[in-house]
């Protein structure tokens, strides 16, 4: 039986993602800009929030400490003379031409850049055209020391995962949180209920309730997580591998994709290519496991030496607060590079 104590750690889990999306699109937004052979930040598109790149980029600096601004900054450098080297080599784009830049921050946007409708589900953050060959290549941004993958919608997890999305359930579950911080949660929007939380976890009288509220979430969020464990666990083998190849953003799409991750530890930036990362382990794999541990699915391969490997962790965590909606989060585990040795 997990202890109460235990329960509060791993249910602030679940509104940790704020932060690291700030600096996800500050960095992005700056890296569109530094990659610009005019030093202009992407002038296409505009985000969900009808923000330009500049203006996300400058909304988003601001949530963040000068730490954090100053690893943003840092970054820039390192990662356009990492990207800019990759694409001479292997997309026979000299790093001397000029490169037009697109944000594409939205489901759709990508395709809309490209002019290709197989590329409405292309994962990349940024799209550069190389005029002079007319060459499109995405380019798929994570930031951070141990970065997301991908962020797929609930509905979409239950999808791979071939079982039903029970959106009543769902419904009545946030009805239950509403009603058990009824003291103080207040707004008729998810946007008014989540500040109204965030205000209450500032109160010492309302501490109980935002505990105990913390702790239905998660088990709310626990119960997702091992009924789609079991749920992909059932899945043949090579429906496992279409899920997981989804899920760590390794489709190969007609516009290719390049992975770029800095870390900001290690002021380093490390570029590579996920499709022919994500085969290369398909081939070594014999068999998928998925382990429910909490909120978390743990992903193992099983290669033909019969080692296992830990190499993916999917998280069921609310956006902001259990006032906003429920994602999915998925993230590189420790097992991915051995494997791909």
């Amino acid at each position: 039986m997990k202890k109460f104590k235990d329960f509060l750690m791993e249910a602030g889990a679940g509104g940790q993602g704020q932060s690291a999306a700030a600096k996800g699109v500050a960095y992005e937004t700056a890296l569109s800009k530094g990659l610009h052979h005019e030093g202009k930040f992407a002038e296409h598109h505009h985000n969900e929030e009808g923000m330009s790149a500049q203006q996300a980029h400058d909304h988003n600096m601001s949530k963040l400490p000068d730490s954090e601004k100053s690893n943003v900054e840092k970054s820039i450098s390192p990662s356009v003379a990492a990207i800019r080297d990759h694409l001479a080599k292997h997309h026979s784009i000299p790093k001397n031409d000029p490169i037009a830049v697109h944000w594409t921050s939205k489901p759709g946007q990508v395709a809309k850049t490209t002019g290709k409708e197989t590329d409405k589900e292309n994962p990349s953050d940024l799209v550069v055209h190389h005029a002079k060959s007319g060459k499109h290549v995405g380019l798929s941004l994570k930031f951070g020391s141990k970065p997301g993958l991908r962020s797929p919608g609930i509905e979409d997890l239950h999808k791979l995962a071939h079982t039903q999305f029970d959106k009543d359930k769902l419904e009545s579950n946030k009805k239950e949180l509403i009603k058990m911080g009824a003291a103080h949660i207040t707004g008729k929007s998810a946007s008014e209920r989540n500040a109204s939380f965030r205000a209450a976890e500032k109160n010492p009288k309302a501490s109980i309730d935002i505990a105990n509220i913390n702790k239905r979430s998660l088990e709310h969020r626990s119960e997702i997580a091992g009924n789609l464990a079991n749920h992909f666990n059932k899945l043949s083998h090579d429906e496992k591998h279409h899920a997981i190849k989804k899920l760590m953003n390794a489709d190969k799409t007609d516009t290719p994709v390049v992975k770029v991750h800095h870390d900001p530890k290690k002021s380093a930036t490390h570029i590579s290519d996920p499709v022919a990362e994500f085969n290369d382990l398909h081939n070594k794999t014999k068999e998928y496991h998925f382990e429910h541990k909490g909120m978390y699915i743990n992903v193992h391969a099983h290669d033909k030496s019969g080692n296992i490997h830990h190499i993916a962790k999917i998280g069921i965590k609310h956006n902001s607060s259990p006032m906003t909606h429920i994602v999915g989060n998925v993230t590189h585990g420790p097992g991915y590079k051995k494997i791909i040795k």
